[in-house]
């Protein structure tokens, strides 16, 4: 009986060493994480005071691309849908820009760069000198479009968010080749790109040609990321399967495969509440999930091959730690 309670009380002792050790790690790596944000503001702040430059937020400018789905909803419920987003917001100058957007949608401009939109914007401000004023005033809208997100945007943010995992890894990959070509349409506006060896004797087609040139583009054409989360979700359960039956300890390691896919699901959600879908976005998600993914299989193949773990002194079962 002393043996059993003398055996207890070092597991529980250990335990607590290795929970204090793990709140420790993530302490500092919070830690460290915080302070590179902090310092990575400061030198841009630094760099911008011996420069006529102002950097600042421009969350607001970007988020008009989520309001693409305007477009799209009939004008009765355009109008009544930006009626009561201009209701939420005291701003004169958020009502002002809300009115904007209706009028030029009312008026069928073409608002899909937003150029026009912001070159009328920025006269409710004096001029083109005061673009920092409509960043702010942007930046202003764009969170009284967010908090809370409408009906109609929620729908919006749902169906690109669905689409995406629907879609191939390949597409990702593709339309980074398709921006590369953007540059021979507007050569005017990227006079500097000229001498990059990637424009260089080459042309748009001949860039966007190669992805179907070169295998390893075309591999994962017929996996989508729901097909890859059903795959990832068997090779987890298959993990905690065997685990359990060769009493292995692996709730640390599941915990942080499972929370890495989950992260990336949110990363590109919130994305998807900001801005209108482009394929670049879904690149976290992807690579957190296949990260995830090759954690669990490799945790499997490991307990597969270790037939006689190393038991710790006083324990009763053994302990699968990641190498």
């Amino acid at each position: 009986m002393s043996r059993l309670f003398a055996s207890g009380n070092k597991q529980r002792l250990w335990l607590r060493r290795l929970g204090g050790r793990d709140l420790r790690h993530a302490v500092i790596a919070i830690a460290v994480g915080i302070a590179c944000v902090v310092v990575a503001n400061l030198a841009v702040q630094g760099l911008a005071r011996k420069t006529k430059f102002h950097p600042h937020s421009r969350i607001g400018f970007a988020f008009l691309w989520r309001l693409h789905f305007l477009k799209d909803m009939a004008p009765e419920s355009r109008g009544a849908l930006l009626q009561k987003v201009a209701a939420r917001t005291h701003s004169t100058d958020v009502r002002k820009l809300i009115a904007l957007l209706d009028q030029m949608h009312t008026e069928g401009v073409d608002l899909w760069n937003w150029e026009s939109f912001t070159q009328r914007a920025i006269q409710i401000f004096g001029g083109s000198l005061h673009w920092e004023e409509l960043d702010r005033a942007l930046n202003q809208m764009a969170f009284t479009f967010l908090l809370p997100p409408t009906p109609e945007h929620l729908h919006a943010a749902r169906t690109d968010f669905v689409a995406a995992l629907k879609m191939p890894p390949t597409v990702i990959s593709s339309y980074l080749f398709a921006t590369t070509a953007y540059y021979f349409e507007h050569k005017d506006q990227m006079p500097e790109c000229a001498e990059l060896a990637t424009f260089r004797n080459t042309t748009a087609d001949q860039i966007r040609q190669l992805p179907s040139q070169h295998l390893y583009f075309q591999l994962w054409r017929s996996l989508s990321y729901d097909q890859d989360l059903l795959i990832w979700l068997i090779i987890l359960l298959t993990f905690v399967v065997l685990a359990h039956r060769k009493k292995a300890r692996i709730s640390g390691i599941s915990a942080f495969g499972v929370s890495l896919t989950a992260v990336g699901l949110l990363i590109f959600a919130a994305t998807s509440l900001l801005h209108d879908y482009e394929p670049r976005f879904a690149l976290t998600m992807w690579q957190l999930l296949l990260l995830s993914f090759f954690i669990f299989l490799g945790g499997t193949a490991n307990l597969l091959a270790r037939v006689d773990l190393k038991r710790r002194p006083g324990w009763s079962r053994p302990v699968l730690r990641p190498l």
